[in-house]
């Protein structure tokens, strides 16, 4: 299968905390407030969505993603043991499975399919689009992608596009 359009690709990092060592002085209480306000404001402006479910729900392009991974139970399953690289598809990839094939699958008796399908999707470490295609340079032309699920995906190019295809 050709997985070419409608894929976005999302890098899943574990959250980093840093610490501040401490000062020798303790700030004043206005002061404190101050750095405080300031922290939040700028954890607000920089904060990355770091797990495959709230990169998803950031897009609302990728709404039915968020959907099969809840149901599937990955997202739970693979809390924090990234990071990952996920090969999202878009709610229209997913509506070229058409309606019915997509309720069966999101169907709660089929839930281990569905896992093994976003398995599929999902490759350890974090990959940038640079990153691939430096592997298919380095390949001679194509690199293979281990998933999560035990398959292979072969990253390629065609002129500009890196175009995915599983085995």
């Amino acid at each position: 299968m050709n997985m070419q359009p409608n894929i976005f690709l999302v890098g899943i990092a574990a959250l980093a905390v840093s610490s501040l060592s401490a000062c020798s002085s303790e700030p004043s209480p206005h002061d404190q407030k101050l750095m405080e306000e300031r922290a939040a404001r700028e954890a607000a402006e920089n904060k990355q969505p770091d797990t495959l479910m709230s990169i998803a729900e950031a897009n609302s392009d990728l709404s039915t993603l968020t959907l099969a991974v809840g149901a599937s139970g990955v997202g739970e399953e693979l809390n924090g043991q990234g990071p990952f690289t996920g090969f999202a598809p878009t709610n229209a990839a997913f509506e070229k499975l058409g309606k019915d094939r997509l309720a069966e699958l999101l169907d709660a008796e089929q839930k281990e399919d569905l896992a093994q399908i976003v398995k599929f999707h999902i490759v350890r470490g974090s990959l940038t689009s640079a990153d691939i295609e430096k592997a298919i340079a380095d390949g001679g032309g194509t690199t293979i992608l281990l998933t999560e699920q035990g398959g292979q995906i072969t990253a390629s190019r065609d002129g500009g596009n890196i175009v995915l295809t599983d085995s």
